[in-house]
């Protein structure tokens, strides 16, 4: 899901880069101990949220090559620590260089380039729409914390509702709409492909479909 959403913040913005755009060095996994590669990007990501999508979320951003920096945050600070403790044990096994990770409060996130957000309620329901008032009080919470320290990141909104959450992060934080994106059917489209992949037992590679609405 990282790769898909950020590839396509990379069509939009890739003569103006909206992060910092500086160029490194950086080891590279597959050159001889020693030799260095250069990269092209050094993105600061910020994920709100230690529950089970921002966990995932995380983890996933470990493996994106763009990234240099990963900052995972949550109204517990222990249970963040925990979580990226645990990724660091973790990264000392991989065979590639892994980015930077981070953890604290939402105060961390000022100078990220990428916000994630994955936050809302623990109370799971049945209809998403009935997260709706909880997750709108959350969000307004957190963005009025968030605007304080950081007004210029792209933020890109997974907690459902989606659409109505994503629009509530723009009103709260008032910033370009183009630079609030939500996940919208990303997420529903991967379950379709895996059921009917499933169901007649090919590889979700083969399958190609798109939920729309």
């Amino acid at each position: 899901m990282c790769r898909e959403l950020f590839s396509v913040i990379m069509q939009d913005d890739r003569k103006k880069p909206p992060w910092n755009g500086r160029s490194q060095k950086v080891p590279s996994p597959k050159a001889p101990y020693g030799s260095f590669r250069e990269k092209e990007l050094d993105m600061r990501v910020a994920v709100i949220g230690a529950g089970n999508v921002g966990k995932m979320v995380f983890h996933d951003l470990q493996n994106v090559n763009m990234v240099e920096e990963i900052i995972l945050i949550g109204r517990n600070i222990q249970l963040v620590k925990a979580e990226v403790v645990d990724a660091k044990d973790a990264a000392v096994l991989k065979d590639r260089c892994g980015p930077k990770l981070s953890y604290g409060g939402y105060e961390a996130a000022a100078g990220a380039d990428i916000i994630v957000y994955t936050a809302g309620s623990s109370v799971v329901k049945a209809d998403r729409m009935e997260m709706l008032h909880d997750n709108c009080v959350i969000t307004e919470q957190i963005f009025s914390e968030i605007k304080k320290v950081n007004r210029d990141a792209i933020i890109i909104c997974v907690t459902n509702p989606n659409d109505v959450i994503t629009m509530k992060i723009h009103q709260v934080m008032g910033q370009d709409p183009r630079r609030v994106i939500g996940s919208g059917t990303l997420l529903e489209t991967a379950r379709l492909v895996r059921y009917v992949s499933d169901l007649l037992e090919l590889s979700n590679r083969s399958v190609h479909t798109e939920v729309i609405n």
